[in-house]
């Protein structure tokens, strides 16, 4: 299968990327079956949107389509995840004529982070506060150590903080968030 390089061609590893990715999708997050032909639509244009952005001396053309569509796959969880949220958890924010608003993009001079930060910071502090303590302690300090570090800082035996990295990794992937986890 020949790669195009020009960024007006979309190719058949994006097309059944995009497949396998939907596929993946559905049944999950809210996400069904007559959802798959919008979804696969979303993805298609956006990948072509952001083809103008692909650099074949920086990554390779199959790496940057899958990041862009693992990135977009990501804002729509969340997105989807935003609806569910309890509104009681979010602070309520006021434009220019006092009316309460949720499009914090939108504030000129009052919104200080984008929404888009804010959203996942609130998924984040809710994915945290469904581990146990002492993984919470191990998220904490994976921020600034090595996991080697970790591991000695916390004196855990290799088992043992094996398996509370992967039950980390498995409760953020559940979440959505796996795409933030390197």
């Amino acid at each position: 299968m020949a790669i195009s390089t020009t960024p007006d061609d979309f190719d058949a590893y994006a097309e059944v990327t995009i497949h396998h990715k939907v596929d993946a999708l559905i049944g999950r997050y809210g996400y069904r079956e007559q959802d798959r032909e919008d979804l696969e639509q979303d993805l298609r244009l956006w990948v072509l949107g952001r083809l103008d952005g692909f650099t074949p001396i920086k990554v390779q053309r199959t790496t940057f389509i899958s990041r862009v569509i693992d990135q977009r796959l990501a804002d729509l969880i969340r997105a989807k995840r935003r609806v569910c949220r309890d509104a009681r958890r979010e602070s309520c924010v006021r434009d220019d004529e006092d009316n309460p608003t949720n499009d914090l993009d939108c504030l000129p001079g009052h919104a200080v982070v984008p929404s888009a930060i804010l959203d996942l910071r609130i998924d984040l502090s809710a994915n945290l506060d469904g581990l146990t303590e002492r993984q919470q302690s191990i998220c904490a300090l994976l921020t600034c150590h090595t996991k080697e570090a970790v591991k000695q800082l916390l004196q855990m035996p290799r088992r043992a903080f094996d398996t509370d990295l992967r039950d980390i990794r498995d409760a953020f992937g559940r979440a959505g968030l796996d795409i933030y986890l390197n």
